[in-house]
């Protein structure tokens, strides 16, 4: 049995700025829409045990009340792909993919939690991300897959790598 969660933060952002842009049939940009879609059914062909989507929270985060100057580097998301990301929550909604958010929690943060309650209940966890950091979570059982450079990640692999 393998379980999946999906850092859907970062795979929107992953979809928005892969492809080029897309436009529906009324002149709006959908490249994030169809490129975050795409790679889903990509991840469910899988068929994994269960599957959730963490996402970041809508409202200011923890992290950012206490550091003013988290992310401060960061530019801002452009109005387009804010209202794709929007669209996207919708569809996953309506299609009845599971999706935790947490108000003032980044999805990093949710995917940690997820983790720990995983372990016991299933043989594997894939975390599907292409963020670095999420690896601090890799454990035996728990292992991270970036879509992006299409590589499996496990501890035995990320010492080998890293050299610790």
């Amino acid at each position: 049995m393998m379980g999946m969660i999906l850092d859907g933060s970062g795979f929107v952002f992953r979809a928005y700025y892969a492809l080029p842009e897309l436009h529906d049939t009324e002149g709006r940009n959908t490249n994030a829409i169809f490129g975050f879609f795409r790679m889903l059914l990509k991840l469910l062909d899988h068929k994994p045990t269960y599957f959730v989507i963490a996402r970041d929270s809508p409202v200011k985060t923890i992290r950012k009340e206490q550091f003013e100057t988290y992310k401060a580097n960061r530019v801002q998301m452009p109005d387009e792909f804010r209202r794709q990301m929007g669209r996207i929550h919708e569809l996953v909604e309506e299609i009845n993919i599971p999706a935790v958010k947490v108000g003032g929690y980044e999805a990093d943060d949710l995917i940690g939690v997820l983790v720990q309650n995983s372990i016991g209940h299933v043989d594997d966890t894939c975390i599907v991300s292409s963020d670095k950091d999420i690896k601090q979570l890799l454990q035996p059982g728990v292992h991270v897959y970036d879509p992006g450079k299409d590589v499996l990640c496990d501890v035995a692999q990320f010492q080998q790598e890293y050299g610790f």
